[in-house]
């Protein structure tokens, strides 16, 4: 049972430092505070994802409209045509995949404000 007369005292400030020290302490041993962890990812970081999603779609899109325009030629016997034909659609595929990127990116960009 405690003292009348501690029961409405506060603990002296070395105290109180004392305990703020060691629970701090305990905290960061327990990796409870931890210090710059992101959560998300930063916005150069998803510009860089963006930019290199972009590229990467476009020449893969050029590859697949080159290649289905290839196989068209060499099966229905049209020269060059299919192969320009493919490039071209690739080409178009590949700047809408790449305009429907920047949209994502700048919708993202413009919730996360």
């Amino acid at each position: 049972m405690s003292r009348p007369d501690e029961t409405n005292s506060a603990p002296p400030d070395s105290e109180l430092q004392d305990f703020d020290r060691r629970l701090r302490a305990a905290r960061k041993e327990a990796g409870l505070d931890r210090e710059a962890v992101p959560d998300a990812p930063s916005a150069q970081s998803r510009a860089w994802a963006g930019a290199l999603r972009t590229g990467a779609d476009l020449v893969a899109a050029l590859l697949v409209g080159l290649g289905l325009g290839l196989v068209l030629d060499k099966v229905a016997g049209t020269g060059p045509w299919g192969m320009l034909v493919g490039l071209f659609l690739g080409f178009a595929a590949g700047l809408r995949n790449a305009m429907q990127t920047a949209r994502r990116l700048n919708a993202y960009d413009d919730s996360a404000r």
